[in-house]
């Protein structure tokens, strides 16, 4: 009987987890879409540099972005979870809007160079 009755309640979370996790891809998924076709929209404005009004609206649409996304996994805006995957979003987007790399934390520092005088004979 007690094994059928844990039986049943991790059954239970499970479908519960599952359930959950169905509603956060759903999320992210409008999210993305939403984001996609609102970006599109300031990037086909006709001229082949945007302008800096449609730069800061770019801007703007990304934290907006970012924060639609991280909501759909996390609720508490004050938790540290929430302000690191914001954060994250943030830098990511930023990442890729620029075809760039992160840099290493904690490059291995260089050794100076230290110029050698000329010794006068």
């Amino acid at each position: 009987m007690r094994k059928k009755t844990i039986t049943m309640i991790i059954l239970l979370f499970s479908t519960i987890a599952a359930r959950g996790d169905e509603k956060e891809s759903a999320c992210k998924d409008a999210t993305i879409m939403d984001y996609d076709k609102a970006n599109l929209a300031l990037m086909q404005q006709g001229t082949p540099v945007m302008p800096f009004e449609a730069t800061i609206a770019q801007r703007r649409l990304e934290e907006e972005f970012c924060l639609h996304l991280v909501r759909c996994a996390f609720t508490d805006p004050s938790s540290l979870q929430f302000r690191s995957a914001f954060d994250s979003c943030l830098r990511n987007e930023a990442l890729k809007k620029y075809d760039a790399v992160e840099r290493e934390k904690n490059p291995a520092k260089k050794p100076r160079r230290v110029p050698q005088h000329r010794r006068e004979n």
